[in-house]
């Protein structure tokens, strides 16, 4: 015992020297020598390891594709050392263990941008139109004086000491440098797209989203093999920042990095992973006023705003509500009333129960329980209900949920919006029995206003905020949750570029259930799924045809192997941004065809009103008479040929309209002429179907469609 302390400090000594050999950190190399017998083979491990991971991997397509990527020592080195920043981070968190997240950039190749961004003096001197050579020789001088920026420049013209500082240039050159300075009030310093790194795009988005504590609830994962990395760009440009100390060592390929994520967080922990070029984290904007002075201000994206720490709005802002966790208490008389009436309740509903409950002075689920056994309730519910009741006494209580509430005075959610958003996707995971969620797939401000509408409307209706859908469709790989579960079959096998369509497609093979809410949305940088050379990530190390060859075949295979139950290709004439047409979709459309068809059958076989409204409006009226008919049909007709052979006295001038062969039948079932010769024969319907087939045919045109509009 006493010799412990002078042990675990030299094996501490022993891996930071280790670290400082094969540069990296100590954790991988605490690891490194708990994997070895000693350093020399610690030392091997750590540099012919990142050489030999790959060299076994199965090929992708494989049902045991990475698993000899994770069997490696290397790897089970990365993971170990990960593993303890994971558990130390999530034990940072203050807060009740179940709302507690984690969230995960995974990053490759962005470190800083192509280009670097240009400094304000070269800014200045672009502006001067001056020679390139003569503009480096004054941005020489100018620094040589101490002159860095567009404010130490100022101060030099406003003491009027431009000249000193550039000494041997020309007078004229001298003035006009100082006006362009004078005239200059500050810079544009929105970088480019190729000049952000990832300290511009995600990390930026999540401070702005977060406040300036973000990295507490952040870690990056790199690829250990990364160029970026492995140079030390990474390590530059995180330098003296927060982020600092956040990079973890993750394996090679976006699919690969996910389960490297999953496999390091310990079971049951709520992860978030997000790609490393998103712009910003948006919302639907809900204020009237707040669209329309936007509106008036940008013209564009109006109805959609950033997240941001400084502001928050509830989703049902203007309606009179707030919105509050159901006690549990209210989430037991939920389940019993779901169980005894086989529907979902409204919060109406529930609420009579337990208004019911308090006039008794039954407050808590234990009082219930108790008068329960004691019948005590007998006379306040009927047998069916106190059934539902004693039988839910039984099973576990359901996840809470979010209710509406009337509010005289609504107050802004204390949480931010982020945060609020990740723990209520964590419990209705729990309450859907789902392991995956994730944000609307398109950031087209006018669909996330309009999900936004028919959530509030939902709410109204039945009392209950529900923001999701749990159908089945993509779980947008930009921005996502998933709850670990160390499960292989979950695990994505068909490589990085369809990872989040293959992800979405083995959740719901075990689920059923994929969570989305839509009323949220990341902007990126560049458009997703498209390959681009300059955009990096998983596009750093591929080309445009390795690209589309890669998602085709991923999509043919994981068909083929387990989700042709649940989608197909997409063909020629589809609209799908997969590569796929989701059954959900056409299961959707398939059902109201067949509802449409069974409908207009059951009227035409009936012969009813409906049916022959429905086929005259649409046009497609056919007339079939009996036998009876026809013969009654025959012998008017012939009356009234024998009618219009007699001699009339002053024509018609109106032409009589022209009719149809059809039509000339139901035309001749009009009855005996009548005594007077310039009336048109009275009608003598023999049903009401006959009313509508005579109506039908025999109004003018014009009035005929006027009707039918009618």
């Amino acid at each position: 015992v006493k010799a412990l302390p002078s042990e675990m400090s030299s094996k501490a000594a022993l891996a930071a020297q280790l670290a400082r050999s094969e540069n990296c950190s100590e954790e991988l190399a605490s690891a490194a020598l708990a994997k070895t017998r000693n350093v020399a083979q610690a030392a091997r491990l750590l540099k012919e390891g990142p050489l030999e991971v790959y060299e076994a991997n199965q090929p992708v397509g494989s049902k045991e594709h990475g698993d000899a990527v994770f069997e490696h020592p290397y790897v089970q080195c990365l993971l170990e050392a990960a593993g303890a920043k994971v558990s130390k981070t999530l034990k940072a968190q203050s807060g009740l263990a179940a709302e507690k997240f984690l969230i995960c950039v995974r990053t490759y190749g962005r470190a800083v941008g192509k280009k670097e961004k240009t400094s304000e003096i070269k800014q200045i001197l672009n502006e001067t139109g001056w020679p390139a050579k003569d503009k480096d020789k004054v941005e020489e001088k100018l620094r040589a004086a101490g002159i860095e920026d567009l404010k130490a420049l100022q101060t030099v013209v406003k003491k009027k000491s431009l000249a000193t500082c550039m000494t041997g240039s020309h007078q004229q050159r001298i003035d006009h440098l100082a006006s362009i300075v004078e005239a200059k009030s500050n810079f544009n310093d929105k970088l480019k797209l190729n000049q952000m790194g990832i300290l511009d795009m995600t990390l930026a988005a999540l401070e702005r989203a977060l406040g300036p504590e973000a990295f507490k609830l952040c870690l990056i994962f790199a690829s250990h093999e990364d160029p970026a990395v492995t140079s030390g760009k990474y390590a530059a440009a995180l330098k003296g920042t927060p982020w600092e100390d956040r990079v973890v060592m993750g394996v090679k390929g976006a699919h690969l990095q996910v389960r490297f994520i999953e496999e390091s967080c310990p079971k049951g922990t709520h992860v978030v992973v997000a790609d490393d070029n998103i712009l910003d984290f948006v919302v639907e904007q809900v204020s009237e006023e707040a669209i329309a002075k936007k509106k008036a201000e940008k013209g564009c994206n109006e109805m959609m705003r950033e997240l941001d720490s400084k502001f928050t709005e509830s989703p049902v802002a203007g309606l009179g509500l707030d919105l509050v966790e159901e006690t549990d208490f209210q989430s037991y008389l939920r389940r019993a009333w779901q169980r005894r009436n086989k529907t979902k309740p409204k919060a109406d509903d529930v609420k009579a129960w337990e208004v019911k409950l308090q006039k008794v002075g039954i407050k808590t689920i234990s009082q219930l329980q108790k008068s329960l056994e004691k019948k005590k309730v007998d006379g306040i519910f009927d047998e069916l209900e106190l059934k539902a009741l004693l039988l839910q006494r039984d099973e576990p209580l359901p996840p809470r949920k979010t209710l509406a509430v009337p509010s005289n005075s609504p107050k802004a959610p204390a949480k931010l919006e982020l945060v609020q958003l990740i723990q209520r996707a964590g419990r209705t995971m729990k309450a859907e029995k789902s392991n995956l969620w994730s944000v609307n797939p398109s950031k087209n401000h006018f669909w996330l206003r309009g999900n936004g509408e028919q959530t509030r409307k939902r709410t109204q209706k039945t009392g209950y905020f529900e923001e999701y859908s749990v159908k089945l469709g993509l779980a947008y790989g930009a921005f996502f949750g998933f709850r670990v579960l160390h499960e292989a079959s979950l695990y994505t096998r068909y490589g990085q570029v369809k990872d989040d369509v293959e992800r979405s497609l083995r959740y719901w093979h075990r689920d059923k259930v994929i969570l989305r809410f839509s009323r949220y949305g990341v902007v990126k940088s560049h458009k997703p799924g498209v390959f681009k050379a300059s955009k990096g990530g998983i596009s750093a190390l591929s080309s445009a045809e390795k690209h589309q060859q890669e998602g085709t075949k991923a999509l043919q295979g994981m068909l083929e192997d387990f989700a042709s139950k649940y989608a197909r290709l997409a063909e020629e004439g589809d609209r799908s941004s997969t590569g796929l047409v989701w059954q959900s979709e056409e299961r959707h459309d398939f059902k109201k065809t067949q509802k449409e068809k069974a409908a207009r059958k059951e009227e035409q076989a009936a012969g009813s009103e409906a049916g022959i409204r429905r086929r005259w409006k649409r046009g497609s009226l056919t007339l079939q008479a009996s036998e009876e008919e026809k013969k009654e049909e025959e012998e008017v007709a012939s009356e009234e040929l024998a009618d219009q052979k007699k001699p009339r006295g002053r024509p018609r001038k109106e032409p009589l309209l022209e009719q149809s062969s059809d039509a000339k039948k139901v035309t001749a079932s009009k009855g005996a002429s009548s005594s007077s010769p310039n009336k048109r024969p009275v009608a003598t319907p023999t049903s009401n179907r006959r009313k509508l087939e005579k109506k039908a045919v025999n109004l003018p045109a014009a009035k005929r469609q006027k009707t039918q509009k009618d």
